[in-house]
């Protein structure tokens, strides 16, 4: 198996975070833990290389008052008040990286570049158009995302004020997830613009020229007690050191 060259992987995980990092940033944290579940979909891509299928996987998105847990069948991020767990459960490990964060940490030997390189340009653009999604109503939002590294992100989302969502005390933990990448000020600027959360989102992700689109659809919201795991990696899991438990791209 070829091994992508420093450049390739930092591109790489460039583009998982983004994944994470827009649909973080966009929700709330509430006194009680609130479960949100949604489908998506990823169109089959090749990027650097590898022949990645298309896939349909169901996310948990649980946010508790100073928590936040995004879990797949891939990955899991789990966000504390000092912390980011970060889980791999193709290999069944986990790391954990300490607030505020270093992305540095996350990149294999030879990697690093330049910190003027990640800085991030972002603009949000509010339309008028409006239409229900699922049992919400919501307004149209365009993202648009790139740095030098060549990471190129563009997102229609579409965000609902409905859903019974305290948005203010997670908005400073999603801070804090943007913090992890440096020269995202601009990002966390601009997503304030947006109102509500992401009921629908689409995705393209452009990473050097490879293309990955995603879609992601809110199905359901419920407040309710968390099982004993849901901010933790699964039991049994390992422990192991940065980068080698960074989200595969």
């Amino acid at each position: 198996m070829t091994t992508a060259p420093p450049v390739a992987l930092s591109i790489r995980i460039q583009a998982r975070l983004a994944a994470v990092l827009l649909p973080l940033a966009l929700a709330g944290g509430a006194g009680a833990d609130t479960l949100l579940v949604l489908k998506a979909h990823q169109d089959a891509a090749e990027v650097a290389g590898q022949r990645h299928e298309a896939k349909d996987s169901t996310i948990e998105l649980w946010i508790g008052e100073d928590r936040i847990s995004r879990n797949d069948d891939q990955v899991k991020f789990v966000m504390r008040p000092d912390e980011i767990v970060i889980v791999d459960h193709a290999r069944k490990v986990y790391s954990v990286l300490a607030l505020p964060a270093d992305l540095a940490k996350l990149l294999p030997p030879g990697a690093e570049t330049a910190p003027e390189m990640w800085k991030v340009d972002a603009e949000v653009t509010a339309s008028d158009e409006r239409k229900k999604i699922g049992e919400w109503n919501a307004r149209r939002y365009s993202v648009e995302v790139t740095n030098p590294m060549g990471l190129a992100v563009r997102t229609e989302l579409w965000a609902s004020t409905e859903l019974d969502i305290d948005l203010a005390a997670y908005h400073r933990m999603a801070r804090q997830m943007l913090e992890m990448q440096p020269g995202t000020e601009e990002l966390a600027a601009e997503m304030a613009k947006v109102e509500g959360f992401p009921v629908l989102q689409e995705t393209t992700v452009d990473v050097a020229g490879s293309m990955v689109t995603t879609r992601e659809e809110l199905l359901s919201v419920e407040t309710r007690q968390p099982p004993a795991d849901a901010y933790d990696p699964p039991a049994g899991y390992a422990r192991t050191e940065l980068p080698m438990a960074a989200p595969p791209g």
